[in-house]
């Protein structure tokens, strides 16, 4: 029994199917291009014009006359400012330098206990580890008497 040959049309179906993927895939991205370009506002121009008639062209052609000089006028002299009265320093409420006061005796007195609960926690620390230390020799010491036996 002979089959067909599934071959021998393909060859000319894979080529235009090729071809028309391409194609898709151009127009695609061409169509993006435009789409992107559509939405932009237009660019602003920089040099800004106006309508100019013959009349303004004219008196703006003429020449400029010569300004007159003015004559200088002198500087008026600086005056004296009045130095600032000194004013006496406001006075202090009783009851706020009391309550400034108990606020910084309390802030020494927490500062104080923190330093001695570090300072506590350092003497333990090295308390600890002198005992750490201590224990470590005599576990050596008895290593090297059970070896030596």
């Amino acid at each position: 029994m002979n089959r067909p040959n599934p071959r021998s049309g393909g060859v000319w179906a894979s080529w235009s199917l090729s071809i028309l993927l391409h194609l898709a895939i151009v127009g695609i991205a061409v169509g993006a291009w435009f789409w992107a370009q559509r939405s932009r506002p237009p660019q602003p121009l920089g040099i800004q014009g106006s309508v100019v008639s013959s009349a303004e062209l004219a008196r703006l052609t003429q020449p400029m006359p010569d300004p007159v000089p003015a004559a200088p006028e002198p500087e008026p002299e600086p005056e004296a400012l009045p130095l600032p009265e000194e004013l006496p320093p406001p006075e202090e409420d009783p009851a706020v330098l009391q309550a400034e006061t108990e606020r910084v005796a309390e802030e020494r007195r927490v500062a104080e206990a923190q330093q001695a609960a570090e300072l506590k926690a350092r003497e333990e620390a090295a308390r600890q580890q002198a005992e750490r230390e201590r224990r470590d020799k005599e576990r050596a010491e008895q290593e090297k008497v059970e070896r030596e036996r």
